[in-house]
């Protein structure tokens, strides 16, 4: 199908390119320039008037965890909940065998005697994803002794829980995937890839259930993969500490008030054994860093393992990130994808718990200025796949309080939008393929009620994604839309 769409605002992201309009064919980009030299190519083409809406390339996720994200919606939403008797509620209304919680604030701790008082098993987790409750039943059913766990402990304790039905799940899965075509991703991440959810990506890809392209990364002891036309298992996850927000992210200075300096989730040689694990099998990998301890490890792994540098190993979060490990991500190809997001949900939080080093956090105009290609994710379903609210925080700083953290920090609305189109398909090694509305690529692009680079900042956040297109055909249409 050849289609020809005009009177519009067409940001191409290449070179700063806008135009009006774009031909595609064969769910590919044929032209993008003036109407009237687009017309002379596409004689039969059908002619789409976008009536001066804007057109951007679709959105990619650098990282998430969409499974994760699929599965909230089959768990309680705890979310904005402070009190035990409104979680009580949720619980008595929950007609689970197993219970699970998700979205309570960090900064809410339940006391033992209150979950252990349910007869049936409930877990009950952070929003930050990195710790949980578990009371005497629920410990019971998954062998354990501990009512508070986080980072790896939480981790490998949480595969011990039932998983909910597969069609129930692949329900689920058609859910998360609908919310991120409405944020206009085309693209999305399974950012941890556990042996336990290869039978379910197995149907999903079986029963034709994926629409979007998915890039995973196995845990780095799954040696299993599986690949089909929508996923790709892409390389490896490590994991080398925990969160800012629940002081759990390595950090070389103490957090403020406090003795603490994080926590370190894995040693020097199993950082270097996993790098040589993926140089040997030809592999990418992304290390979750937060605390610039884990970082310093990270980097230092690469540098040991020069060989990695050519397949574009990625450090996710990166948010404790100091100035001079900056330079080093230049030198070794690697590239940072930040969670700018964090400073609107978690910025006061970090001032609390980091003081001064908070004006620093994710120092994506530095990134940029030191010649690195950032990207920017919301690590979903920590945070809601919004692509435009990540790009507003980039552009702001701006915490829930109003406070700016690191006015120096902030960059420009084409820069932010790079970090999640061009950037983004360059983290895949898919810049020649998508990224950009340039000829000869993917024809997957979005229709916004509004241009980013032209309306006021603080309405960036605001903007709506009307229709979602991947290769030339029409994904996601926002209801009452023609």
């Amino acid at each position: 199908m050849r289609r020809l769409f005009y009177n519009g605002e067409i940001i191409t992201m290449e070179n700063g390119s806008v135009c009006e309009a774009m031909l595609i064919d064969g769910g590919k980009i044929a032209g993008t320039g003036n109407t009237g030299d687009l017309e002379y190519f596409a004689e039969g083409a059908e002619k789409i008037d976008l009536k001066g809406l804007t057109v951007l390339p679709a959105f990619i996720d650098p990282h998430s965890h969409i499974l994760a994200m699929a599965n909230t919606f089959l768990q309680m939403d705890l979310s904005g909940i402070k009190y035990e008797n409104e979680i009580k509620k949720k619980i008595d209304e929950c007609e689970d065998e197993f219970v699970r919680g998700w979205g309570l604030s960090n900064e809410v701790y339940l006391d033992e005697k209150f979950l252990d008082s349910f007869d049936c098993p409930v877990v009950i987790q952070h929003n930050s994803g990195h710790s949980g409750f578990f009371n005497k039943k629920a410990q019971e059913e998954i062998g354990s002794n501990a009512y508070f766990m986080q980072e790896t402990e939480f981790f490998d304790t949480i595969k011990k829980i039932p998983m909910p039905d597969i069609k129930e799940l692949a329900e689920a899965f058609n859910k998360a995937e609908e919310i991120y075509m409405s944020k206009g991703i085309s693209v999305a991440q399974e950012g941890v890839l556990l042996n336990e959810m290869l039978p379910i990506y197995e149907k999903l890809i079986e029963s034709g259930e994926i629409t979007l392209d998915i890039f995973a990364y196995k845990d780095i002891g799954l040696n299993k993969e599986i690949n089909s036309e929508h996923f790709k298992t892409a390389g490896y996850k490590i994991f080398l500490d925990g969160s800012p927000q629940a002081k759990t992210a390595w950090v070389s200075m103490p957090y403020e008030n406090t003795e603490e300096y994080g926590i370190s989730t894995m040693s020097r040689e199993a950082v270097n054994d996993a790098v040589k694990k993926a140089i040997r099998e030809n592999k990418q990998i992304i290390a979750h860093c937060n605390g610039d301890k884990a970082i310093e490890r990270f980097i230092d792994a690469i540098e040991e393992n020069k060989e990695i540098c050519k397949l574009r190993p990625v450090i996710i979060h990166g948010q404790l990130m100091r100035y001079d490990q900056i330079k080093r991500l230049k030198e070794l190809n690697i590239i940072p994808s930040f969670f700018l997001a964090h400073i609107y949900h978690y910025g006061d939080i970090h001032i609390k718990n980091l003081g001064e080093r908070a004006e620093h956090i994710s120092p994506m105009k530095s990134a940029l200025k030191a010649g690195v290609h950032p990207t920017m994710h919301q690590d979903s379903p920590i945070i809601e796949p919004d692509m435009f609210e990540s790009i507003w925080c980039a552009v702001t700083r701006r915490t829930r309080d109003g406070v700016i953290l690191g006015a120096e920090e902030r960059v420009s609305v084409y820069e932010a939008l790079e970090t999640v189109t061009l950037n983004a398909a360059r983290q895949y090694f898919e810049e020649n393929e998508r990224g950009s509305l340039a000829k000869g690529k993917a024809a997957d692009f979005i229709i916004t009620d509004k241009n980013p680079l032209s309306i006021d900042k603080d309405k960036i956040r605001d903007i709506s994604v009307l229709c979602l297109y991947k290769n030339g055909e029409v994904i996601y249409q926002r209801k009452n839309v023609e």
